[in-house]
């Protein structure tokens, strides 16, 4: 997302905003890659390069060993990819106040919440049997927003392991996909729930960020 998408955003929020009578209109993105923010979010910055086990945006540095305190949902699988240059968007999310949540994909299988300076990021995993990623990963993200206030909305993932489970079968359409394997990809993300969950607790029990 480069300058003239980002001033042709500003320009459009301020005069949404004009047009409503100076009151913001409260809004969404939608975009295939995620934030470099992100890092900022969930990874420890390291003070040197250390070959794959590091990544380099902006500037800076980042470890792939990742701190979860901050996820507000969902699960972290893989190390997200941002785009390699940083000119700003996040940056115009937040001075423009319109823009409550930054919905991605790109990284099939991170499916989690994460707020920085009132703005939600979000990514939701790929719900195609045609790329890669487990079964247990795919699913959907159900967006329910107040239409009496945009600022308010309700974030829902719907997963393959929950539609086999519900109804018993196994999905032909898009791969072959049991209940029993359904239930063994439930077990799995009830772990890194759990996992989350647990680090999350130990974080604001003893401030050691995990």
């Amino acid at each position: 997302v480069h300058e003239d998408q980002i001033e042709w955003y500003k320009n459009t929020s301020a005069e949404i905003k004009a047009a409503n009578g100076g009151e913001t209109v409260y809004a969404m993105s939608f975009q295939h890659i995620i934030v470099q923010e992100i890092y900022d979010l969930m990874f420890y910055e390291s003070p040197i390069a250390l070959g794959e086990a590091t990544r380099n945006f902006d500037g800076k540095t980042y470890t792939i060993f990742p701190f979860v305190h901050n996820i507000k949902d969902g699960i972290l699988l893989e190390v997200p990819c941002p785009g390699y240059y940083n000119y700003g968007q996040f940056d115009a999310f937040v001075e423009m106040g319109d823009v409550v949540a930054t919905f991605s994909g790109h990284d099939h299988l991170n499916s989690f919440t994460v707020e920085k300076d009132g703005v939600d990021i979000v990514n939701t995993p790929g719900c195609s049997f045609e790329s890669y990623g487990e079964p247990a990963t795919r699913g959907i993200r159900m967006l329910t927003i107040n239409e009496a206030d945009t600022s308010v909305y309700k974030s829902e993932m719907l997963t393959v392991s929950e539609y086999v489970l519900g109804d018993g079968a196994y999905l032909t359409e898009f791969g072959e996909y049991t209940k029993g394997e359904a239930i063994l990809g439930a077990v799995e993300m009830l772990f890194f729930k759990l996992y989350f969950q647990l680090t999350d607790l130990i974080y604001m029990l003893t401030g050691i960020k995990m």
